[in-house]
């Protein structure tokens, strides 16, 4: 089994910068992390970027709380 490679179809980029350097920070421990626990391992890849996972019931509930407050 050669070294892996990462998928190309993958959304990679959403257009918006990263929040802070802070946030950049913990993407990279993150990621060393994960890297440093599959060290032994060749079938992996790791990698990051600032996306969010995006719920529509969470949207509508924190739309409603603006409302409200």
């Amino acid at each position: 089994m050669g070294t892996p490679h990462a998928p190309t179809d993958l959304i990679f980029d959403d257009g918006e910068p990263l929040e802070s350097n802070r946030h950049r920070i913990a993407m990279n421990v993150l990621i060393r992390s994960l890297q440093q626990f599959f060290a032994d391992r060749n079938d992996f890849f790791t990698g990051g970027n600032m996306f969010i996972y995006y719920s529509k019931t969470k949207e509508l509930y924190e739309q409603l709380l603006d409302k409200l407050g």
